[in-house]
C-alpha cells in the first residue's frame, strides 16, 4: 500500500535499521478452468452459465465482473487518457438485480489533489463518464451518488441469477501533476506516468449490498473479486510500458493479457530502461531510470526479488503470476509504493539522475520498499480482501512478511546491502531484540483489535498502528503460542484454501483454529481480534 516515510533524510536511514526490510517470492502461474464468455456467446445479448461448475470455485454470492476488455489512448500532448470500458458481468446469487453501480476514482482523486492544493496545475482537470451502453444500446441518463466517483445505471430487465449482460463505458480523464500512484510527472529526460485507480470499473456487490466506501488516499478503498483482463494501450512509440499482466509491444500499441487479478496499471515513461531475469521460475522485469546509481539500483531490486520469491514460496506458498514488473516511480518523500497484481511501483527517487544521500548510505530502505510491495502479491492479490474495512488483513501480514519473514534472514540481499549500509544490518542482534520485543507485548492483556474499518477511526488514531504495526505483533504472539511447525502450517492452509478467493477475519480466525484451537491460541486470537 502507500505507505508514508519520514520527511528527514537522517530519520529515513535510521527507521530503515530499526525497523527491518522485506521482500518477496514467485512461481507458476495459477491456472483455472474458467470459460471466457463474449458476445458472441450470449442469447438476446444475455447468457445463462450451463451449470455452477463453469465458475471459479472462489466466486460466490456477488454480481461479478468476470472480464474486462479495455481500449487506452495516452495523449502525452494534453496529458489525457482516454479509454472504452467493456465489462463482462454475470449475476452469482439468487436474486435478480435491477441496477449496476460502478466506481471512477479518477474523479475522487482529482477531487483530493484540489482540496489540499498540491498542484495549481490540477485545478480544472476532471474526468468523465461519456456514456453507456448496455448490450450495444445506450443506457440514457447516468445516475450519481453524492460521492460522484460512484455512478450506476438502472436495467431495463432485471439480471436475473446465472444471467450475463454486457456493459460498455465509454470515458475520459485528465492525468494530474503529482508525486504518486496516479499522475504525470515531467523531467529534463522526458515524462513518466504512473497510471492507475484510472477506469471505470464493477462496484464490489457483498451481502446483498453494492460497497460504495470512499476513497481513501493514506489507503486503498478495494475490495474485488477477480477477473481477465484484456487491454490495448496506444501511446508514441518510445514509451516503455509496465504493466500488470503479461505484455507486448509493436509500433504504438502494447497488448496486455492479464488473468485473475483484482486490479490493473501501468506505467509509461520514455525514459525508463528495463533488464530481465528469472526469479523461482518467474519472468521478472526489472525496469529503471538513468542516473547515478541506476546499476546500485537494479542490483538491490534484483536479489530483493530472488530472496523473497525463494522465502515467501517456501514458507507461505506459490507466487501466483507467471511473471512480475517492477517498475520506479518518482515519489519523493511521500511514500514508498504501491501494489497491484503482477506489478510493483517502488519509490526510485534516491536513485534517479544524481541520486540522494539514502541511495549512498541506506539501501536497506529500498529493500523494504521492494519486499513489501513484492509480498502484497500474496496478501492482497492472490488472498484478497476489504483494505479499508479491514486493511490489516493485506498490510498486516504482508508487513509480517516483510519484517518478520524476510527481514530477519540472513540474505544475499543483506550481504550486498551491507557493503554500502551505515551502519551495517547485524541479523543475530535485530532477531533477538525482536524477540525480547514479542515477549514484552505478549505480557500485555490490553485489547489491540486489528479489525477496525477506517471509517471507525477516532481522533486518536494513527492509520498504519493497527495495519502495520499491531498487525506484526499479533503474526509473531501467534507463532510462538502455535511453535513453527503449527503457524507455518496454518500460513500455508490460509494461503491455498484462499488462493484467488475473497477473505474476512473471520476465515482467518477459523483456519488458525482448524490448525490449534489452544487456550492460549484462543487467547491471543481475542486480544487482537473484535468478534
Amino acid at each position: 500500500m502507500k505507505k508514508m516515510i519520514i520527511l528527514v533524510i537522517v530519520l529515513l536511514v535510521l527507521g530503515a535499521v530499526l525497523f527491518g526490510f522485506n521482500s518477496f517470492i514467485s512461481n507458476k502461474e495459477t491456472k483455472d478452468n474458467r470459460t471466457t464468455y463474449s458476445a458472441e456467446d450470449t442469447k438476446d445479448n444475455k447468457a445463462e452459465y450451463s451449470a455452477k461448475e463453469d465458475l471459479p470455485k472462489q466466486i460466490k454470492n456477488t454480481v461479478w465482473a468476470s472480464d474486462y476488455a479495455m481500449d487506452w489512448k495516452l495523449n502525452v500532448k494534453k496529458d489525457l487518457l482516454e479509454e472504452v470500458v467493456a465489462i463482462t458481468i454475470t449475476n452469482v446469487t439468487d436474486k435478480p438485480v435491477s441496477q449496476l453501480y460502478f466506481r471512477n476514482m479518477a474523479h475522487s482523486i482529482l477531487e483530493y489533489d484540489k482540496k489540499n492544493g498540491y498542484s495549481k496545475k490540477n485545478r480544472h482537470k476532471k474526468s468523465v463518464i461519456e456514456s453507456v451502453k448496455i448490450n450495444g444500446k445506450n443506457v440514457g441518463k447516468i445516475r450519481y451518488q453524492k460521492d460522484k466517483s460512484v455512478f450506476f445505471v438502472d436495467l431495463k430487465e432485471d439480471l436475473k441469477p446465472n444471467e450475463t449482460t454486457n456493459v460498455t463505458i465509454y470515458f475520459h480523464t485528465d492525468i494530474p501533476v503529482r508525486q504518486d500512484r496516479f499522475s504525470v510527472q515531467k523531467f529534463k529526460y522526458g515524462k513518466m506516468y504512473a497510471l492507475s485507480f484510472c477506469y471505470p470499473y464493477l462496484a464490489p456487490f457483498r451481502n446483498g449490498k453494492w460497497n460504495t466506501d470512499p476513497y481513501f488516499d493514506d489507503g486503498e478503498t478495494r475490495a474485488n473479486e477477480v477477473s481477465n483482463y484484456t487491454v490495448t494501450m496506444k501511446a508514441p512509440k518510445d514509451y516503455l510500458i509496465a504493466a500488470t499482466g503479461i505484455h507486448s509491444t509493436n509500433g504504438d500499441t502494447t497488448k496486455i493479457e492479464s488473468k485473475n487479478i483484482r486490479d490493473f496499471a501501468l506505467v509509461a515513461c520514455n525514459f525508463m530502461k528495463e533488464k530481465s531475469f528469472k526469479a523461482s521460475g518467474v519472468k521478472v522485469n526489472n525496469y529503471y531510470l538513468p542516473g547515478k546509481y541506476a546499476e546500485r539500483y537494479c542490483k538491490i531490486t534484483e536479489l530483493v526479488v530472488q530472496d523473497t520469491l525463494k522465502i515467501l514460496t517456501n514458507k507461505v506458498g506459490p507466487y501466483p503470476y507467471e511473471t512480475l514488473d517492477i517498475a520506479p516511480c518518482i515519489f519523493g518523500l511521500s511514500f514508498g509504493g504501491m501494489e497491484y497484481p503482477g506489478l510493483c511501483m517502488n519509490n526510485a527517487t534516491a536513485y534517479f539522475d544524481k541520486g540522494t544521500i539514502t541511495a549512498k548510505f541506506d539501501p536497506i530502505s529500498l529493500m523494504e520498499i521492494v519486499t513489501h510491495e513484492l509480498a502484497h502479491q500474496w496478501f492482497y492479490a492472490a488472498v484478497g480482501s476489504d483494505e479499508y474495512n479491514e486493511a490489516w488483513l493485506d498490510e498486516g501480514f504482508t508487513s509480517y512478511c516483510e519484517k518478520i519473514l524476510y527481514g530477519l534472514e540472513e540474505t544475499k540481499s543483506l550481504e550486498y546491502a551491507n557493503t554500502y549500509s551505515d551502519p551495517r544490518i547485524d541479523i543475530k542482534k535485530y532477531r533477538k531484540e525482536n524477540d525480547e520485543l514479542i515477549k514484552e507485548i505478549s505480557k500485555e492483556h490490553k485489547k489491540s483489535y486489528l479489525n477496525v474499518s477506517v471509517k471507525e477511526y477516532t481522533e486518536d488514531d494513527l492509520y498504519g498502528d493497527r495495519e502495520y504495526d499491531q498487525s506484526v505483533n499479533f503474526l509473531c504472539e501467534l507463532r510462538i503460542a502455535m511453535g513453527d511447525r503449527n503457524f507455518f502450517k496454518f500460513m500455508k492452509k490460509y494461503y491455498s484454501n484462499n488462493m484467488l478467493g475473497f477473505v474476512t477475519s473471520q476465515t482467518v480466525v477459523d483456519t488458525i483454529k482448524d490448525v490449534d484451537d489452544s487456550k492460549n491460541v484462543c487467547r491471543i486470537i481475542d486480544k487482537y481480534i473484535k468478534k
